[in-house]
């Protein structure tokens, strides 16, 4: 990784921002989530965007210990 690069949950992206991106990636690929791939889908985005996939789970016991009430 040469550079990383927040914006805030449910940030609306502009051109502007994606032009700023591929200016500082200079060619080199860009990853970005799923999630975050559909919200500049109608922008023009570089070819080197790739989007990572994230996935999320929960242990079969885990709400059963979250929830559960003990006498201690």
């Amino acid at each position: 990784m040469v550079k990383f690069r927040e914006f805030r949950d449910h940030y609306f992206y502009r051109q502007r921002d994606m032009d700023e991106i591929r200016r500082d990636a200079r060619g080199l690929d860009i990853i970005t989530t799923e999630k975050d791939l559909v919200k500049i889908r109608d922008l023009r985005i570089p070819d080197e965007i790739f989007a990572l996939r994230i996935e999320f789970s929960v242990a079969g016991d885990f709400y059963d210990n979250l929830f559960s009430i003990t006498g201690t």
